[in-house]
């Protein structure tokens, strides 16, 4: 009889660091973004193979250990995922870039894979304190570079001279990350009934991810921070008092809550001005109206391939030249748009069609449940939402927010089919 090998929790936060590492290989500051040859070439192929192996690696212990299953409903439940990856593993076929498509998909099955053994193995409670431990690392490393080589983790170029990007490769990317790991931080410092250790911690990752979105001088990032930490900071009180709350004051929360954003929306040009920024947003939207009305009618339905366009180093100097910019245009800034550019209609219909149904599953799970747990998913599939809105975290340069999502994804439709299993049996004893 052959023994079973069993995967423990110290290996799985092996597993979770190195999926961390390899998801984001293209968004450190000492990682290329891009995959131009000779060497950028040499190294997404290395990326390619080192996900291959983790992944190898992962299934073998899943055979080994028996917890490979895949069951019917799983495929179910998650179909319009598996729809969505199968699609993008077909615009393969008319890529206008094969190499990049292939080199870009890699990244993004392994993304996927992990999510959802990550999601499987440590539930969103173990997951939610991976990534408060993963958030103060990367503060930690950041303050440590940005002390010890400046110029290295400081951009060089006008007009954000100085601006802190820290162990990544922009400072937008810092900005809007730090903006997630501090609502997280923030989670663990007001979750009811935690321990004093992981308040402390909690506090520190706040103060530390807080002072890199500041230090970036990134508008996505400070927005993107002060809509979590608000949201962050309602849900956790919620969770404590929503026993207390009438209809009505829950009526008269959702018109004030209305009545808010009516205003932002209304007064979005001097929201912009508080955080140094416009209504082009730093001349996204000419860039955006550009790509909409030249480049997407070029291959409207089906795309111009998986993470294919932005590889194309003609492509980015050309729009740096058409729209003035002092640099390349590295991507939309809009991770819908660079959907819609490299998937088409389809790719990007699939793709919300999976994000809201994930939405829907995260506030009736929370609403269900009611606890700490049930909060955690919802507040990742918000900040996706967020960050996709002015970066592009979708399809370029880093896999770690899909990732996310995909984990939110999975932690939600868990719940949704255990509250269904339970109807199904209240039902038969009740008959």
């Amino acid at each position: 009889m052959v023994r079973r090998v069993v995967i423990t929790r110290g290996l799985d936060v092996v597993l979770f660091v190195f999926a961390f590492i390899l998801t984001n290989a293209t968004a450190f500051s000492f990682t290329p973004q891009f995959l131009e040859p000779p060497f950028n070439l040499s190294y997404g192929y290395a990326i390619a193979y080192l996900d291959a192996l983790l992944a190898s690696l992962v299934i073998a212990l899943l055979v080994m250990s028996g917890e490979l299953r895949v069951r019917r409903e799983d495929v179910r439940r998650h179909g319009v995922l598996l729809a969505f990856v199968v699609y993008c593993l077909l615009t393969a076929a008319w890529s206008i870039d094969r190499e990049s498509t292939f080199l870009e998909l890699v990244p993004f099955l392994f993304a996927t894979f992990m999510g959802v053994y990550l999601a499987k193995r440590l539930g969103s409670e173990l997951g939610g304190r991976r990534l408060l431990a993963v958030g103060l690392a990367l503060v930690a490393l950041s303050a440590i570079l940005l002390l010890v080589s400046p110029p290295f983790s400081r951009l060089l170029n006008h007009p954000y001279y100085g601006a802190w990007r820290g162990v990544f490769w922009h400072r937008n990317h810092l900005g809007s990350l730090m903006a997630f790991f501090a609502a997280v931080g923030l989670y663990w410092a007001l979750r009811p009934a935690t321990t004093g250790v992981s308040v402390a911690a909690g506090l520190m990752l706040v103060a530390g991810a807080t002072t890199m979105v500041v230090g970036s001088r990134s508008a996505t990032g400070i927005l993107i921070l002060a809509i979590l930490v608000a949201g962050v900071a309602a849900g956790m009180a919620w969770l404590r008092y929503h026993e207390r709350i009438s209809r009505t004051q829950y009526r008269l929360m959702l018109a004030l809550a209305a009545a808010l954003a009516v205003f932002l929306l209304i007064n979005r040009g001097g929201v912009l001005r508080l955080v140094g920024r416009d209504s082009t947003l730093t001349g996204r939207t000419a860039i955006w109206s550009d790509l909409l009305g030249r480049v997407w009618p070029e291959r409207p339905v089906l795309g111009h391939g998986y993470g294919a366009l932005w590889n194309q180093t003609s492509f980015r100097l050309e729009l740096q030249e058409l729209h003035g910019w002092p640099y390349p245009v590295f991507f939309s800034d809009n991770g819908y748009l660079d959907l819609l550019l490299n998937l088409g209609v389809i790719g990007l219909v699939l793709f919300l069609v999976f994000f809201l149904i994930t939405g829907y599953r995260t506030v009736k799970h929370l609403g269900q449940e009611r606890t700490p747990g049930s909060f955690f998913p919802l507040m990742i599939w918000t900040y996706v939402g967020l960050a996709n809105l002015s970066y592009s975290f979708l399809l370029e340069v880093d896999q770690f927010v899909w990732m996310l999502l995909v984990m939110a994804a999975v932690w939600s439709a868990q719940a949704a089919a255990s509250h269904a299993t339970e109807r199904r049996q209240d039902a038969a004893r009740s008959d």
